[in-house]
């Protein structure tokens, strides 16, 4: 893929923010609410699947923020020379 580096440090910079913002929430859910008196072990996995889900939440957003981000500023990503095309497939009940 070639992509310009402006664009990319604007994209973490904004991917990276989301970060922070979701440990700092997560962190403040756990340690305010005490989470481990109410549902002890549980109460671990619980925010691990809030993490994981926040955190492909973040890394999504941060990739299409920043294909916008550089496609607003003109510098278009292009896929590499070698990278492999797929063809659309319309299923059967797909309407035009």
């Amino acid at each position: 893929v070639r992509i310009k580096w402006g664009p990319t440090f604007v994209g973490a910079a904004v991917t990276s923010i989301l970060f922070i913002i979701g440990y700092l929430l997560i962190y403040q859910f756990v340690v305010k609410r005490e989470l481990e008196d109410i549902y002890d072990v549980v109460a671990s996995i619980i925010v691990v699947a809030l993490w994981i889900f926040y955190a492909s939440l973040v890394y999504l957003y941060g990739a299409s923020f920043t294909q916008a981000y550089s496609n607003d500023r003109g510098k278009v990503i292009e896929p590499a020379s070698y990278a492999y095309k797929f063809k659309k497939v319309r299923d059967r009940g797909e309407l035009d």
